[in-house]
């Protein structure tokens, strides 16, 4: 296993991108050699699925963080006839769905890159849809959920949002009702909360995600444009970043100190009491933001008078 804090030399690439933006090169190694990538885009209706990207110019539809389930229809059954015919796959998904796929296959193909995500969790589709709806998701034309305008930095990045009349919102993260319910656990799948796929130890060949705490550690190389943390799994992927690493900035990473900033990497989401009370919410005809700020106060005052019981009970 190595580990590296790094970033895409490429301004333009890595401005589009979550974080440093390395997934982007990978990518365009295995496009320039006559190969194909899955990964998530999003359909006409903002909703994201896992689409087969054979140019480019595709490419860039795929970049950046969808807090989304993607639908992967016919993906797995896709990516096998293509390995039969030798053409070089990179697939990349959370590790659950990377899982999904080495199962599906039965066997390994030294054809196919795996890359997963260091994933906090994946939201419900109906909190989604919901929260869509609320900000006017027909007539919406682009969303962006990663902006840098403001910069990169945990909780600094923006949701940029372009209407088809010409409108552009930059809304700070902390803004956005449909994140901050999310990262307090409200709606994430069940199973997110007992995740089978947490861990150091990898099935796949290279593990992506935010280097988060790189302010902290490594100061002198933090501009605030993002940088990502690339865990190495295998010596398939050790092989493929080898050929990217002139056009990327890296360091030797601490696992240890990277798992302190961004423990997802190893600890599911902690279930929230209030999941159960969202769903209910969910169902009436107040609005997603009004339900996320009622949440926040309930758990705000369950809190407190929890304190208090243990307080009065020493």
């Amino acid at each position: 296993m190595e580990v590296y804090a790094c970033f895409n030399k490429d301004k333009d690439i890595r401005k589009q991108s979550s974080s440093g933006g390395i997934f982007a090169l990978i990518a365009k190694k295995i496009l320039d050699d006559n190969g194909i990538v899955y990964a998530v885009c999003y359909d006409e209706k903002f909703e994201t699925r896992h689409e087969k990207i054979e140019s480019n110019e595709a490419l860039v539809s795929s970049l950046g963080s969808k807090y989304i389930p993607s639908k992967l229809n016919d993906t797995f059954e896709n990516i096998r006839k293509n390995l039969s015919i030798d053409k070089k796959i990179l697939f990349v998904g959370t590790p659950c769905q990377c899982m999904g796929l080495k199962r599906f296959l039965g066997k390994n193909y030294e054809n196919l890159v795996m890359i997963d995500l260091i994933c906090h969790g994946v939201p419900s589709k109906i909190a989604w849809r919901k929260y869509l709806e609320e900000i006017s998701g027909t007539e919406l034309r682009f969303i962006n959920m990663r902006d840098k305008t403001l910069g990169w930095s945990e909780w600094k990045y923006n949701w940029l949002l372009e209407y088809k009349n010409g409108n552009r919102k930059i809304i700070p993260q902390e803004n956005i009702s449909f994140m901050k319910g999310f990262v307090k656990n409200f709606y994430l799948r069940p199973s997110c909360y007992q995740c089978c796929f947490k861990g150091i130890k990898r099935t796949t060949d290279i593990t992506i995600g935010d280097c988060w705490g790189i302010w902290k550690e490594k100061p002198e190389i933090d501009d605030n444009k993002g940088t990502s943390v690339v865990i190495i799994n295998s010596e398939k992927g050790k092989i493929i970043f080898e050929k990217i690493k002139n056009n990327i900035l890296l360091y030797e990473a601490d696992v240890n100190k990277v798992i302190k900033y961004n423990p997802s990497i190893i600890e599911s989401a902690k279930i929230s009491k209030s999941r159960e009370l969202f769903f209910k919410k969910i169902k009436t005809k107040k609005s997603f933001e009004n339900i996320i700020k009622f949440l926040i106060k309930y758990e705000e005052k369950n809190n407190i008078k929890n304190r208090i019981k243990k307080f009065l009970l020493k």
